[in-house]
C-alpha cells in the first residue's frame, strides 16, 4: 500500500491498521519515501538475510563445482555477466558476508552497498568491452579426465572452430612437442569439457605444465586440481 506522507498524519489510524496486513509506504517529496512496517515482518527478514548469508558462504566453501553457483548467480542478477570467474566467485562470498552482517545490525545497508559496489564493477567491465572466453567462464576440468579407458587424442588431429577459430591452420602434431603444447594451451583456454577430455592428457600435461603459457586464472585451477586429486605442488 502506497499513501502520501500528508495523507498519514491526516488518517494515522487507517493507515495503521493496514500495516499489519502488508507494509505501508509513505510518499514523500523531500526525501526518499519510508516504510512502515511490523516487528514481527523485520525479524522475518532479518532470518532469511541471516539464512542467505550462511548458505552462500557455505556453498562457496563446500561446492567442488562451481558451474552450479554461477548459474544460479547468473539467474539472480543477469549484470555479473560482464564480470570475470573469479569475480563472480568473489560476488558469491562477498552477498554471503553482507547478507550474515545486514542480519546481526537489522538493516539492509551492507547487503546494498556490496551490491552497488560490484555493479560498478559489471558496468565497468561492460563498458571495457567483451572479455576473453577464459575470464568469462569456469575453467573445463572434466573429473574424468584421469580416466585411463577414455580415448584421447594422438597423431595429427585437427582443433574444432571454438577452440581455433582464426588463423592459417587447426592442424597439429602431438608428435611434435611444440605443436603439442600450442594444443594444450589452446585447449585449456577455449575448450569444453569434451575438448579437454579427448584432447588432453594428464601425465603430458604435467610433463608440460613448466613450458606451457597459459593465463593465471586457469593455471591456479589445474594446480589446485592437482594438488587435491595427485598431491602435486605445480607452480602457478
Amino acid at each position: 500500500m502506497d499513501v502520501t506522507l500528508s495523507h498519514f498524519l491526516r488518517r494515522s489510524g487507517e493507515v495503521l491498521a493496514d500495516v499489519d496486513d502488508d507494509d505501508v509506504v509513505l510518499r514523500r517529496r523531500d526525501g526518499d519515501d519510508l516504510v512502515l512496517t511490523t516487528s514481527a515482518r523485520s525479524r522475518a527478514r532479518a532470518d532469511v538475510l541471516g539464512l542467505l548469508g550462511l548458505f552462500t558462504l557455505e556453498a562457496t566453501r563446500s561446492t567442488d563445482d562451481a558451474g552450479v553457483l554461477e548459474r544460479a548467480l547468473a539467474a539472480a542478477a543477469p549484470w555479473t555477466a560482464a564480470l570475470t570467474s573469479q569475480e563472480r566467485s568473489r560476488v558469491l562470498r562477498d552477498v554471503g558476508r553482507a547478507a550474515s552482517t545486514a542480519a546481526e545490525l537489522g538493516t539492509t545497508e551492507p547487503l546494498t552497498r556490496a551490491l552497488d559496489r560490484w555493479r560498478r564493477t559489471a558496468r565497468t567491465r561492460a563498458a571495457a568491452g567483451p572479455l576473453p572466453t577464459y575470464m568469462t567462464r569456469p575453467v573445463s576440468i572434466p573429473d574424468d579426465i584421469d580416466d585411463r579407458s577414455v580415448e584421447k587424442a594422438t597423431g595429427v588431429v585437427e582443433l574444432p572452430l571454438r577452440v581455433r577459430w582464426s588463423g592459417p591452420s587447426r592442424t597439429y602434431d602431438l608428435d611434435d612437442p611444440r605443436q603439442l603444447r600450442r594444443v594444450y594451451e589452446q585447449v585449456l583456454r577455449e575448450g569444453t569439457d569434451d575438448d579437454v577430455r579427448y584432447f588432453v592428457d594428464l601425465d603430458t600435461l604435467i610433463e608440460n605444465w613448466s613450458e606451457l603459457v597459459l593465463p593465471q586464472p586457469i593455471r591456479r585451477a589445474w594446480a589446485d586440481w592437482l594438488r587435491r586429486r595427485r598431491g602435486l605442488e605445480l607452480a602457478c
